[in-house]
């Protein structure tokens, strides 16, 4: 497979994007307005008085009304190995499968990833090359998000507190209950701010709409290792969601910004073809 296209897969698939790095300590992440306030979004009577578990049990989790979901984004990469954008057109199913198909300016379909819950495929439709693998092998080719099964909850904005980032190290997975032994708040004007006590993990919550709209992740060292905002919030198919999300892996030098244009939760039937003919190069990940 080639560098490039490597490289859009590898950014493609956390289907998030990336603002301007930095080391401020402030509450307010960079841009973290929310362009959907029409004014009917108010802040809690009790801010900034809620305690520790208040803040926890409000954060919601990837609603259970998620069953099968159609979005399609506009994505902007920037990295060492690759700078451009492309679309993603993304087919889920919670219960088995997703489909992400990568289309590139003037209308090229690049390429096309299917995670099921057993196998992982990486289908490079110009250069004809089939990558096969499990979702945890592939990782060798894919960052975990796109190989496991948290792309849609990162995508969308429903983070919860040590499900994702540095926190997965720790053994805690998504839609866990949250240790409050594990986390400090404190407040300012417009957030709440949830650090967990070895440092590894940041979010700062709006309390207006109880949602994470900036998270940071650290590894053992305490560098960055991804920064994430979500903006622009706004009701898609009657689900608050951040029609703009960003990422920056500093050390990777790698930044995202991605724009949701379609977000579908009754999408009718969804097609995970992989689609792959006439394969020149297949390769196994063992």
């Amino acid at each position: 497979m080639s560098v490039r296209l490597l490289a859009v897969l590898s950014l493609s698939a956390t289907v998030i994007g990336a603002g301007a790095l930095t080391g401020c300590r402030s509450l307010s992440p960079p841009g973290a307005s929310l362009p959907a306030d029409d004014g009917t979004s108010h802040m809690p009577a009790a801010y900034p008085n809620h305690s520790l578990q208040d803040v926890l049990s409000r954060i919601p989790d990837l609603p259970a009304e998620f069953q099968e979901i159609a979005a399609e984004a506009s994505v902007n990469v920037a990295s060492p190995e690759e700078s451009g954008r492309f679309t993603a057109r993304i087919s889920w199913r919670r219960a088995d499968s997703m489909l992400i198909r990568i289309r590139f300016p003037l209308g090229i379909e690049g390429a096309r990833v299917l995670i099921t819950p057993d196998s992982a495929y990486v289908w490079d439709r110009i250069e004809k090359t089939l990558i096969v693998g499990t979702p945890t092998t592939i990782e060798a080719v894919l960052p975990v998000a796109v190989a496991g099964t948290d792309l849609v909850s990162l995508a969308t904005g429903f983070v919860r507190p040590g499900a994702a980032g540095a926190a997965m190290d720790a053994g805690m997975g998504a839609g866990a209950a949250p240790d409050p032994a594990s986390w400090t708040l404190r407040a300012d004007s417009l957030y709440y701010e949830l650090t967990r006590t070895d440092g590894s993990e940041r979010l700062l919550v709006d309390p207006s709409r109880w949602r994470v709209v900036y998270a940071e992740y650290r590894n053992s060292e305490g560098q960055i290792q991804e920064q994430r905002w979500y903006t622009a919030f706004a009701d898609m198919g009657g689900y608050l969601v951040p029609r703009r999300v960003s990422l920056s892996q500093p050390l990777r030098d790698t930044r995202i910004i991605m724009s949701l244009n379609r977000f579908d939760v009754s999408p009718g039937r969804l097609s995970f073809d992989l689609g792959a003919e006439n394969i020149k190069e297949r390769y196994e990940i063992e």
